[in-house]
């Protein structure tokens, strides 16, 4: 027996300081975990494996993927792993879901909080304080690659310099996911892939937004990215399950055609959606016109431009719900979200295939084809 996706959900995405501000995500995603089982229809004991993909786990205890389980009510004597892989952390738990017992329900997900980084006060175990000041550093510098010691914002102005990507193209994309998401949300869009967890029902971070305020906004990292034309920080947390094909004869599934880890020079990080799809393209024999749902992490507008600019994809062809900029990137969720969203938008066009990717720190980038299985 082969196992096959089956689609989740997500929870609705809580802004940064938000909703969600003091709440772990292991809390967030326990929620979630019996509504897809009720979803579904089928007990928690049918549970196999657990695999959950989180990066931000400072503060948040020993395997988080086992707290959310068990919170979740999935029984004690179910195994459960965490992945830190950076940001596709939450899509590439599904290599080791894909081997799970095929007689059993096999989870997988991602999850994280940015709200509730902590703070971090190094240097003081052994030494002491004595005299002098300290630094209380932020935990948020755990996303600086220490190979090439950049944060990710530089490595997105490296592209911008490489492609000449203006300013002005970068803040029309970002106003364009911005649009995309609020019009999903005003015509129910969302339904499909988001439930209501601990009290929030729809997404705190999309913004109404214009060209002439985008332009406002000064540049971050000394170039011309800046928070309007990046990804804004969230807390949220997305879970999908994997059975065989029989399991659930009444819902949609999929057939996971290639799941990748893509590897690229890390200062270039940005860069790896768009080699992976060419890869997958070669790969699987075929063409970009052949694929109906692509959804590619929107991390910068820069990055996603040059992913566009790489792989001739047409800016109508992706992300046609918003992306990261208007939803948020809650780093070890937004593989998950990619996958759930894709298979909601996949079931209401009715198309075959589709394509979620998403570039991490250090260069390595995540990468699911998914085909409909009629």
């Amino acid at each position: 027996m082969t196992l096959v996706l089956y689609p989740g959900i997500r929870s609705p995405m809580g802004r940064f300081g938000g909703h969600f501000q003091n709440i772990s995500p292991m809390r967030i995603m326990a929620e979630l975990i019996p509504q897809l089982a009720n979803r579904l229809g089928f007990s928690l004991e049918e549970s196999g494996e657990v695999f959950f993909g989180q990066c931000r786990q400072a503060g948040h205890g020993p395997n988080p993927a086992r707290s959310a389980a068990l919170w979740g009510g999935i029984p004690e004597h179910v195994p459960c792993s965490t992945l830190n892989a950076a940001c596709p952390s939450g899509l590439l738990v599904l290599r080791s879901a894909l081997a799970g017992e095929p007689n059993k329900v096999i989870w997988a997900g991602g999850m994280d909080s940015m709200s509730t980084i902590p703070y971090l006060l190094k240097g003081c175990r052994f030494s002491g304080f004595k005299m002098g000041n300290r630094v209380l550093e932020d935990g948020w510098s755990d996303s600086i690659d220490p190979v090439i010691q950049m944060g990710m914002g530089q490595t997105a102005e490296e592209i911008v310099g490489a492609y000449q990507i203006d300013r002005q193209e970068m803040d029309r994309y970002a106003k364009l996911s911005q649009d995309r998401a609020i019009k999903t949300e005003q015509k129910g869009g969302f339904g499909g892939e988001r439930v209501a967890v601990l009290g929030l029902e729809k997404d705190e971070t999309p913004r109404l937004t214009n060209l002439e305020k985008l332009a406002t906004l000064p540049p971050v990292f000394g170039g011309e990215v800046t928070a309007g034309n990046a990804c804004s920080m969230a807390d949220a947390a997305a879970v999908y399950v994997l059975a065989d094909q029989s399991r659930f004869p009444d819902s949609p599934c999929f057939k996971v055609r290639q799941v990748m880890a893509h590897a690229c020079a890390p200062r270039w990080m940005g860069l790896g959606p768009g080699q992976a799809i060419q890869r997958c393209w070669r790969e699987q024999g075929l063409n970009a016109s052949d694929i109906g749902v692509y959804e590619i992490n929107e991390a910068f507008a820069v990055q996603v431009l040059a992913n566009l600019r790489d792989t001739d994809l047409d800016i109508e062809q992706v992300n046609q719900r918003g992306g990261a900029i208007a939803l948020g990137h809650p780093t070890g969720m937004s593989g998950a979200r990619l996958l759930v969203s894709a298979m909601d938008q996949m079931i209401e066009t009715d198309c075959e295939l589709g394509l979620v990717t998403l570039c991490g720190a250090g260069g390595i980038t995540g990468l699911a084809l998914l085909q409909r299985i009629r």
